[in-house]
């Protein structure tokens, strides 16, 4: 994501507003509602919701924006544009990320205790002479600006790893499904709509190891209990864990266990 520097075109604070004067209108800077308290409802082209406390409804310039009380409602006005607007600005009436502000159209944020400081702050550079008053608010409104974007830049990178934890979980089924059977890599990739090499990094930046190191442990596993448990052969516990022998497992074991499937069982079985 991009980020200009906003400049600050216009502010004004209402306290306990109980309707609109206008039902709808459109400016040529963007516009931000900043709530404090009470609530709203807001329709900008296909967006509409209702917005309350420690949330701000952002208008594009050229847009129409429908607004109504819901209760009366106390918000911070302010009207801002882009200091290096691009020459390929976009048809405004589409949606394009230009900045955290402006990412969204609703902005419910996390941190409220930041944006409820810089709101009173906004209101209370009233005081001093308006040329100050006018740099504090600029410097304020895009603190505001990189919050959002900070806020949605962490909501994407949590959404990116909720997807990899649930693709994972999704591998890490599959494969328990068919670890007790010949299975090919690409089989368990291609359910999952990635590249053999795609799923093999994502499986082990996820879990640590490969998907056949992971099968290998659920096999080894299993011929753990069956030699504890049964009195099969090697070569009926090498089948039920998806080995072709008993010779094989019999290798495989010792290399992962360090002793010979006969010798654990000698050690292990109650």
């Amino acid at each position: 994501m991009d980020f200009h520097e906003l400049e600050l075109t216009g502010y004004r604070y209402w306290a306990g507003k109980k309707r609109f004067a206008l039902a709808k209108d459109k400016n040529a800077d963007w516009v931000m509602f900043a709530i404090e308290s009470g609530r709203i409802s807001f329709a900008i082209g296909p967006s509409s919701g209702v917005a309350g406390a420690g949330e701000a409804v952002i208008c594009p310039p050229g847009v129409w924006l429908e607004r109504e009380a819901l209760t009366p409602v106390t918000f911070h006005f302010v009207s801002f544009r882009f200091m290096d607007r691009p020459k390929d600005w976009p048809d405004l009436e589409e949606e394009h990320l230009y900045g955290g502000l402006t990412a969204s159209r609703h902005i419910r944020f996390d941190d409220r205790d930041r944006l409820f400081s810089a709101l009173r702050m906004m209101r209370e550079v009233e005081a001093v002479k308006p040329e100050q008053a006018g740099k504090w608010r600029n410097y304020l409104l895009n603190d505001l600006d990189a919050l959002a974007g900070y806020q949605l830049m962490r909501r994407t990178f949590a959404a990116a790893e909720r997807t990899a934890d649930e693709l994972v979980e999704e591998a890490k089924r599959l494969l328990r499904k068919s670890a007790e059977a010949p299975f090919e890599i690409r089989q368990i990739a291609l359910k999952l709509g990635l590249t053999p090499v795609q799923f093999t990094r994502r499986f082990a930046k996820g879990t640590g190891q490969t998907p056949l190191d992971y099968v290998t442990a659920l096999r080894i596993g299993k011929a753990c209990r069956l030699l504890e448990e049964t009195d099969e052969t090697l070569d009926s516990i090498a089948e039920q864990c998806g080995y072709e022998s008993g010779f094989y497992l019999s290798r495989l074991f010792l290399k992962q266990k360090g002793l010979r499937p006969s010798e654990y069982r000698k050690r292990y079985r109650v």
